[in-house]
C-alpha cells in the first residue's frame, strides 16, 4: 500500500496504507521472554538479532519511526483533500486495546511485539486536528478481532485469521 500513494474512492473517501513495524513501546520489551519468528525471518530484524535484544529494539523502532513518518504525511495530504472519510490500512495494530489474542487484550510480554505506539500517537495527532473526518484503521498480525475507538472521529478494527486462512472480515460500502 505506501507504494500506490493516496486513493480516492467513492463519496468522498481516501485510502492509503503503512506497512507499520511493532516499535516495543508498549508493554515491557526488557523483561518480555517472548521471540517471534520475525526476528528469524525478517532480514533486517535478524541482522539486530546477531547483535542482541537491545538492537533488535532499537532496528524495530528505527522501522516503525519511518513509517510513522510516513504515515504522518500521507494522513496530512489527505486531510487537506477535505474528505469525508480516511481507511488506514497497516499491520500491527497501533494502539494496545486493538492488540486481541483469543478475546484477551495482550499481556505486558507481547505487546512490544503486537503494537505500534508510534502509529498510534500519529493517528490520534491527525484525528484530533481534523475532527471532521472520520478514520478507519484496519489492522491484523495478532489474528484476533478486536474494536478500538480512542476519539469520536477514530476507530481501529484488527481482523480474525488464521495462517493460510485468509478471510474476509467484512464489506465496507460508501
Amino acid at each position: 500500500m505506501p507504494a500506490s500513494g493516496l486513493q480516492t474512492l467513492h463519496n468522498d473517501t481516501i485510502l492509503l496504507g503503512q506497512d507499520g513495524w511493532a516499535d516495543g513501546r508498549l508493554g515491557d520489551y526488557q523483561n518480555s521472554r517472548v521471540s517471534l519468528n520475525d526476528s528469524c525471518l525478517i532480514f533486517d530484524l535478524f541482522q539486530a538479532k546477531i547483535l542482541g535484544k537491545l538492537q533488535v529494539l532499537e532496528k524495530m523502532q528505527e522501522l516503525a519511526d519511518f513509517d510513522a513518518s510516513q504515515l504522518e504525511n500521507d494522513l496530512i495530504l489527505a486531510a487537506k483533500k477535505k474528505p469525508k472519510k480516511v481507511i488506514v490500512l497497516t499491520h500491527v495494530p497501533p494502539f494496545a486495546e486493538a492488540c486481541m489474542h483469543k478475546g484477551v487484550m495482550s499481556d505486558q510480554n507481547w505487546l512490544p511485539y503486537f503494537s505500534s505506539k508510534v502509529m498510534g500517537d500519529v493517528l490520534s495527532k491527525v484525528a484530533t486536528k481534523n475532527p471532521s473526518i472520520e478514520f478507519l484503521v484496519l489492522c491484523g498480525h495478532t489474528h484476533s478481532k478486536a474494536e478500538y475507538k480512542p476519539l469520536d472521529n477514530l476507530v481501529v478494527r484488527a481482523g480474525n485469521v488464521e495462517y493460510s486462512k485468509p478471510e474476509v472480515q467484512q464489506l465496507i460500502v460508501l
